[in-house]
């Protein structure tokens, strides 16, 4: 075979081998969120958070992840109770954004914390607030929603006791927001505050509007 015929074969091969090669790395992209023995706890077509359980029954252990679909970029750990008893959850997506909450505790038994973060997945970056006040007398704080603005800041509600009820009454809630500055900023204080009433409405070239139920008054703030 001439040098000129083997050469012609080439570009042959490589032209048919092309739309294969292709469909394999777009494949390998579109699967990038896809993990076996998983569990989707929130899901939008650009992102995915997830659970992984892993060991036996008697000594199981959950890792949470947010994963960014179309990329091959590795997935984010959000949350590992293998490192101490606890959960991610309250998840909202927003683009490229993962607002959530998360209380871990200590394995030992010195105490739990609770915080809300979001997650810029684009960024590969984290904006997270403890769920206890700054100065607060009693560290008996939950995270209880956490919500992100379309600028990157996130609003979160927070109340103590953990797990309030009628044998471990509200003591105090909060509803706050963290930006770029990192600075908490309280926008309402008080055990009449509704820390799961925090809801979020989405405007169309308007800052988002975020309303609130405080002693039985709905609360609002653009932000």
């Amino acid at each position: 075979m001439t040098r000129s015929a083997t050469i012609a074969l080439l570009a042959t091969a490589a032209l048919a081998l092309a739309p294969w090669l292709g469909a394999q790395a777009q494949g390998k992209r579109s699967t990038s969120c896809e993990r076996p023995r998983s569990t989707t706890l929130a899901e939008t077509a650009r992102v995915r958070v997830y659970d992984i359980r892993r060991g036996p029954k008697s000594a199981r252990s959950t890792s949470t992840y947010a994963c960014r679909k179309g990329t091959t970029k590795k997935p984010i750990l959000l949350f590992d109770d293998g490192d101490g008893p606890g959960v991610a959850a309250d998840f909202e997506l927003l683009g490229l954004r993962v607002a959530y909450t998360v209380v871990g505790c200590d394995p030992t038994g010195f105490g739990c914390e609770s915080e809300a973060t979001l997650l810029d997945l684009r960024a590969r970056s984290r904006l997270s607030a403890s769920a206890e006040p700054a100065g607060a007398q009693a560290a008996d704080w939950e995270a209880v929603r956490a919500l992100a603005t379309t600028t990157g800041a996130l609003v979160f509600s927070a109340q103590s006791p953990v797990n309030a009820s009628a044998s471990r009454p509200l003591t105090d809630a909060r509803i706050a927001m963290i930006g770029a500055d990192r600075v908490v900023r309280e926008l309402d204080r008080g055990p009449a505050v509704e820390a799961d009433s925090l809801a979020v409405a989405r405007r169309a070239g308007r800052p988002s509007l975020f309303t609130w139920r405080s002693g039985g008054i709905l609360r609002s703030a653009e932000l």
